[in-house]
């Protein structure tokens, strides 16, 4: 059934860009740089309760190496943090109460977030298996930034990040390998998914129907800057819904894959907006088709997509089918089926033909799409 979904969330990020060589491929992580720990506490396994404990608003408790459980929470504004030379490694499950910190640089993370948690960031740490955030309200400001979640295989978990809960931002991680989910969105409160590596995630064998990012009864999210890049052979989903949504923003994302062909599908979707992102065209990938499709959709029996705006993108072209209708199409840059203000050909990349990270889609200056948007600006994504 369509629904009415209210004014999509809007966040901006700052993000500052390391390179980061993943095999053959370098990829744009948009991670901030650690910086020299200073401690105020060490805590060591036996130790780390007394010191949580302890500790004042404003310090930093610093963990030797060993596993230390799965921590309940505080909520002291404090950062906890690995020692020089140390590996430490931590399950988590926070819950009302939980607010005001910061876990930085841990290895072997997973677990829960639930309702009631509030105001904590997770950064530059390795996350090991699946980790959910559920009943959190729109402002609990749950912050994930600069972590990894690499070779998670579809037979442990069916996804690595389920974000059932609100006020979550998904930011400059990497999501690497295996056959798993990277990002399921399973709510109508906004979830921000910003400044992503997604590299390499294909079906593994498991019986996981394996998607990079897909929407599962989930709405109002905002997916930007992201990069999606797949060089092995394996089948993938990329942004996909196939149970309804709506009120998504969807802008300035590149996906750059063998295999499925469609970059972004939607269905039953209602007044979502899908602009400025550049879907590479390969020929030879899935099912004889060719790769860097816009799909507007509906199953059986479901309401047919309404009011969807689709502009500013570098596509191979679009499948719109069973009644789907958009309310905007125009200035995409396509291989074939040109609407009004569409323009055809083909994009060249700063980067060549195969750009190893995301700065490299930026359209050269003498590309058929530069400053051919409906803003005067590049059309796919903007790339500064």
């Amino acid at each position: 059934m369509i629904r009415s979904f209210g004014a999509m969330a809007r966040a901006i990020a700052t993000l500052t860009a390391v390179v980061i060589a993943v095999g053959a491929v370098v990829v744009l992580s948009k991670t901030p740089a650690l910086a020299a720990v200073t401690c105020d506490r060490n805590a060591t396994t036996s130790s780390f309760a007394s010191e949580v404990s302890a500790a004042t608003a404003g310090q930093t408790v610093c963990l030797a190496s060993g596993n230390y459980g799965t921590w309940q929470g505080t909520n002291k504004a404090i950062t906890i943090t690995k020692a020089n030379g140390a590996a430490p490694t931590m399950k988590i499950s926070f819950s009302s109460g939980d607010s005001a910190f910061t876990l930085d640089g841990l290895g072997g993370m997973g677990g829960q977030i639930s309702g009631g948690a509030s105001n904590i960031t997770i950064r530059n740490s390795a996350f090991t298996s699946e980790i959910s955030v559920s009943g959190t309200a729109t402002g609990a400001n749950l912050v994930f930034d600069g972590n990894s979640h690499n070779n998670i295989n579809g037979n442990s978990t069916a996804q690595r990040f389920l974000a059932e809960g609100g006020g979550l931002t998904i930011r400059n991680s990497l999501f690497q390998g295996g056959g798993s989910d990277g990002v399921r969105l399973a709510t109508s409160a906004p979830v921000n998914v910003i400044g992503n590596t997604f590299l390499n995630i294909i079906d593994d064998g498991s019986d996981n129907h394996t998607d990079n990012i897909q929407w599962y009864g989930g709405s109002n999210a905002v997916v930007r800057g992201n990069l999606f890049k797949q060089t092995i052979n394996g089948e993938t989903q990329i942004m996909g819904a196939f149970d309804g949504t709506g009120g998504n923003l969807i802008e300035d994302n590149v996906v750059d894959v063998i295999s499925r062909p469609w970059a972004v599908e939607l269905y039953s979707d209602d007044s979502s907006i899908i602009r400025h992102n550049t879907f590479v065209y390969h020929t030879g990938c899935a099912y004889n088709m060719s790769c860097g499709l816009i799909a507007l959709d509906r199953k059986t029996g479901d309401d047919a997509g309404r009011n969807t705006q689709v502009y500013d993108n570098i596509a191979t072209g679009f499948a719109i089918g069973n009644g789907s209708t958009t309310s905007r199409r125009d200035h995409n840059m396509i291989r074939s089926g040109a609407g009004t203000g569409d323009l055809t050909g083909a994009p060249t990349f700063q980067g060549g033909t195969a750009p190893a990270n995301y700065a490299g889609y930026r359209l050269t200056t003498s590309s058929e799409g530069a400053g051919r948007a409906s803003d005067g600006l590049n059309v796919g994504a903007r790339i500064g």
